[in-house]
């Protein structure tokens, strides 16, 4: 998965709102996935994700700003 493909899941375009049970063979990824990946990033790498996160415009860039001061 591409960092730059991460905000698509924050805000999608529409929403797979089903009852119907995935497909067992299916290689992509479900939003469980990307959200354990994202909480594996942000804890090896707070600062530098905050900063990715404020850039694309999901995250307040108040939270970088400060981890950049301390």
């Amino acid at each position: 998965m591409n960092l730059e493909a991460l905000p698509k899941y924050y805000s999608p375009k529409s929403p797979k709102l089903s009852d119907d049970a995935p497909a067992t063979g299916s290689g992509g990824l479900t939003i469980t996935d990307v959200m354990a990946a994202q909480g594996m990033v942000q804890s090896k790498a707070p600062l530098g994700f905050a900063l990715f996160l404020a850039k694309v415009g999901v995250q307040d860039p108040q939270f970088a700003i400060e981890g950049l001061l301390n």
